[in-house]
């Protein structure tokens, strides 16, 4: 039996489909297609410039941040796009009283990009890669100098249980690879999303964008059944959770080919995914930390070219961070021949900047000098191991709050 959609119905989906199309399209062929992200990376910015829509040059693109300039002007030029599209859709598409094909398809696009992209969250969470333990330099560091971002990760990177239940919580997304469980998918995933979306909202975490259209998307999965939903949770009438219909292919080899696909996907969503999350935690977090590892603080130094440096903190093997005296940071890039007692540090942004170090380590104490010059620093290891925070442990009996 045909299902006559009404007026707003038609417009509604005309517009909603093609703004996350776009968004999805983007996100999906960018991570393969680099020239996808470097086709936009041109573009925005020139439509920018030419139509005035930012009053200075976009410059800056993948640093970390989804909330860029970049980032909100292409939401806004995907949103111009999307109303643009459904005007013309609807001008050509008078005779159509329902879009129950399309609005299957678009379903299972949504359904596939939501819960791949939360597998992904909730891989590094497992293994617990987003939310690290705190650095020695944050145990140090005043609560009043963190960023609400910086305090956001402290908080959530202190327990690995917490990062656990997180992220099987994501995990469950997996439930929206099937129609018969979708629903259910969608019930936790509208929570973890929102979850998620608060909390960058709230702690001003630079992926409010993506966050959003998660939920946004989960939201629209689950308008297939609010109805039922709402009858079952404020009535006393009895419900039935309706299943989307599924719709095939004339041809018995596309569906056959459409379903390898569909489990290719599913196998690479999470096993693929869960082995390289693991050879990632094994390369990154996994590895035995040198002996210069730490948090130090600048007790001495002699007319140098880095006298600007109070603290440093070797984050990883690799990776040395320089807090300036001006409150400042620069990250560097390190490289350390333990052999000959020499470091390199180059700097991350502006590669050019590089300095070259023989070091002594005495105990907790770091001597840095310059090579070639006759200049020096040091620093005092501070010891962070025996932090009330990382000893104080889990106590099913406390006879009264521990709250310092």
């Amino acid at each position: 039996m045909k299902n006559d959609w009404n007026a707003a119905q038609r417009i509604g989906f005309r517009f909603i489909s093609l703004f996350f199309g776009q968004i999805i399209f983007v996100d999906f062929f960018g991570r393969f297609l680099p020239f996808v992200g470097q086709f936009l990376h041109w573009l925005v910015p020139l439509i920018s410039k030419t139509l005035g829509i930012v009053p200075y040059d976009i410059v800056t693109f993948e640093n970390g941040s989804g909330d860029t300039t970049y980032n909100w002007v292409l939401v806004l030029l995907t949103l111009k796009l999307a109303i643009i599209g459904s005007v013309i859709w609807g001008v050509f598409s008078t005779r159509n009283t329902n879009y129950d094909r399309l609005n299957y398809w678009f379903m299972v696009a949504l359904r596939f990009y939501v819960a791949s992209a939360l597998i992904d969250y909730g891989m590094i969470k497992i293994w617990k890669m987003q939310f690290p333990y705190p650095s020695p330099y944050r145990l140090m560091q005043n609560y009043g100098e963190s960023s609400p971002m910086g305090l956001a990760w402290t908080f959530l990177g202190f327990s690995k249980g917490y990062n656990i239940f997180m992220g099987i919580a994501e995990l469950l997304a997996a439930l929206l690879f099937w129609r018969r469980t979708a629903t259910l998918g969608a019930i936790i995933t509208i929570m973890t999303t929102a979850n998620v979306m608060a909390i960058n909202y709230f702690y001003d975490v630079p992926v409010k964008i993506f966050s959003t259209t998660l939920f946004l998307t989960t939201a629209y999965i689950l308008l297939f059944n609010l109805k039922d939903l709402l009858l079952f949770f404020f009535t006393q009438n009895p419900v039935t959770l309706k299943v989307q219909r599924a719709y095939r292919f004339s041809n018995r080899y596309l569906n056959i080919g459409l379903l390898s696909v569909k489990y290719l996907f599913i196998f690479f969503s999470l096993v693929v995914i869960a082995y390289f999350t693991n050879s990632a935690y094994n390369q990154d977090f996994n590895t035995p930390k040198h002996a210069l590892f730490g948090y130090y603080e600048k007790s001495f130094s002699s007319n140098d070219s880095t006298n600007s440096w109070s603290k440093i903190n070797f984050v990883y093997n690799d990776l040395l961070r320089a807090y300036n005296s001006n409150g400042t940071t620069n990250t560097f890039s390190v490289e350390i021949d333990s052999l000959k007692k020499q470091i390199k540090l180059t700097n991350v942004v502006s590669k050019d900047s590089i300095f070259q170090f023989s070091y002594k380590m005495h105990q907790d104490t770091l001597r840095l000098s310059e090579i070639s010059k006759n200049k020096e620093l040091i620093f005092l290891r501070k010891n962070t191991s025996n932090s009330r925070l990382m000893t104080r442990g889990f106590h099913w009996i406390n006879e009264k709050p521990y709250n310092f």
